[in-house]
């Protein structure tokens, strides 16, 4: 097999599963909103967590500010807004 074939159906998977991923969303806005925004908040954490321990120089890390972006608060409000307006 060929390696852009290979390439080629690995792309194919990843799109199939995605898809399948989204298709299993429950209906329920909220509920759906917290299944597809899952991804989001944790690697919005997981990049939160390495700013903070690369940003280390000793000293306790301050609470995040209240103004700073928070990703998975973005999306959940996102998803629940174009779920309700869809009628998903």
């Amino acid at each position: 097999m060929s390696t852009r074939l290979s390439v080629d159906l690995i792309f194919l998977g990843l799109i199939a599963a995605v898809a399948n991923w989204i298709a299993h969303a429950p209906a329920d806005p909220p509920a759906r909103a917290a299944y597809l925004c899952t991804p989001v908040i944790v690697v919005a954490g997981a990049a939160a967590h390495l700013e903070a321990a690369m940003d280390d120089d000793g000293r306790t890390v301050a609470p995040t500010p209240p103004w700073r972006f928070d990703p998975g608060r973005a999306c959940l409000r996102v998803i629940t807004s174009l779920s309700e307006d869809l009628g998903y």
